[in-house]
């Protein structure tokens, strides 16, 4: 549980979230889904798929981009990523 909100500020806080989402590297986002749904009983082996997959992905454009943006300490431009 990340926030605890009143039931009639759900969906809103859900979109907020959704949003912020939208905004990372499409890149970024299928290694996290993949990485999630890994058997978590073994940790070990999700920790080294996360390493592994982290490597990997800051090879990518989104992952140079988001590098990038971070030392310029500038908003990422994900948008021709998935060109």
């Amino acid at each position: 549980v990340n926030k605890v909100v009143a039931p009639g500020e759900l969906l809103g806080e859900a979109k907020a979230w959704a949003e912020e989402i939208a905004e990372k590297s499409p890149t970024a986002i299928r290694f996290l889904k993949y990485s999630f749904n890994v058997d978590s009983e073994h940790q070990a082996a999700v920790g080294a798929i996360a390493m592994s997959a982290l490597e990997v992905f800051n090879k990518t454009p989104g992952g140079l981009e988001g590098a990038s943006a971070f030392s310029e300490k500038r908003k990422p431009d994900f948008s021709r990523e998935l060109e």
